[in-house]
């Protein structure tokens, strides 16, 4: 069974949000172990700014991939994939050797440069801008559907 990490800058606490994701996991179970990291980081405060906010999150996700895991980091400035494309290159990586896929949902704040140059995969879900909780619950679906490929079965378009 194929190891799944999702590290996020915060809690989801909206329900409709841990609706939907529990709907997908229970659906993704038989293929994949979900893990989600979600990092509890200090605000922002008045005395500190949004560039040291961005390396305090990369240093706490550094600290949670692994050696062998696959990085995928989720930016606007990363490659727009077709569900089939996605499916082809985890399928392709999975083979290949990679233990866990460890996705990276940066907060408002965004993502460190390092840490997007570090990654194996820069994905854009869409060229729209969503906030760390519904790109996790489209990550979520999204996963599924490449599963469902994957395995060969029908999923709906």
């Amino acid at each position: 069974m194929i190891k799944i990490k999702i590290i996020t800058a915060d809690k989801v606490k909206e329900k409709f949000v841990l609706e939907g994701e529990s709907k997908y996991l229970r659906m993704l179970a038989g293929s994949a172990r979900v893990e989600f990291i979600e990092l509890r980081l200090k605000k922002n405060s008045a005395k500190s700014n949004s560039g040291q906010q961005i390396e305090e999150e990369a240093l706490s996700i550094r600290k949670r991939i692994g050696e062998r895991d696959l990085l995928i980091v989720l930016s606007e400035e990363g490659t727009s994939l077709s569900s089939k494309k996605f499916a082809s290159f985890l399928e392709n990586k999975v083979t290949t050797g990679s233990s866990t896929l460890t996705f990276v949902i940066g907060s408002a704040y965004g993502i460190d440069s390092i840490l997007k140059e570090e990654a194996d995969l820069l994905l854009s879900l869409s060229k729209f801008t969503f906030p760390y909780q519904l790109s996790r619950l489209v990550l979520i679906e999204q996963l599924y559907r490449v599963f469902s490929i994957m395995r060969g079965e029908p999923y709906h378009k």
